[in-house]
């Protein structure tokens, strides 16, 4: 009988540990691009698994260890936040890999993404014609800022294009 019993309070609290580890808090962050040049748009979106009543998800970018930007955002009754902000101002001196941070309810989670200054360069929008060989030729519209094409093949290998570019900058 005492063997039956401890049986079945180790099964219970297992089962209890089971269901508390499901629960367990997650929350997950994304941006709508993964790079921004100055003066666009970010829009930062999320959700949470449980509500914590009246506690905002703190948002948080830096670049390397400088803080570029802090927010707080409210949760949703259906555990979805959003956040808008433009990239750029003071802050935003250095072009590379910023770190999105989201923290809420003792949980933290990270994306990153590309962020470049207002470049100089044109934008070209032309059209180029491309050598089938015995199929002739076709045109592919394109646009490109910062750069031109070169040429564009045909591999045949893997049914795809390659496009060979002059570019004035990284990016």
């Amino acid at each position: 009988m005492k063997l039956l019993v401890f049986s079945i309070l180790i099964t219970t609290l297992l089962a209890m540990n089971l269901a508390f580890a499901q629960t367990e808090e997650s929350i997950s962050i994304t941006t709508s691009e993964n790079s921004y040049e100055e003066g666009d748009t970010i829009v930062v979106s999320g959700i949470v698994s449980a509500i914590i009543l009246d506690e905002p998800v703190t948002l948080r970018i830096l670049y390397e260890s400088t803080i570029i930007d802090i927010a707080q955002v409210k949760v949703a009754n259906d555990g979805k936040f959003s956040h808008t902000l433009k990239a750029g101002g003071s802050s935003w001196q250095e072009e590379g890999t910023y770190t999105l941070t989201a923290i809420y309810g003792g949980q933290t989670v990270e994306t990153t993404f590309k962020f470049f200054t207002k470049t100089t360069s044109t934008e070209t929008t032309n059209i180029f014609e491309v050598d089938a060989g015995r199929f002739g030729t076709f045109d592919v519209d394109y646009t490109i800022r910062g750069g031109m094409v070169k040429n564009m093949i045909i591999d045949s290998e893997i049914f795809g294009l390659d496009v060979f570019i002059d570019s004035e900058s990284d990016g």
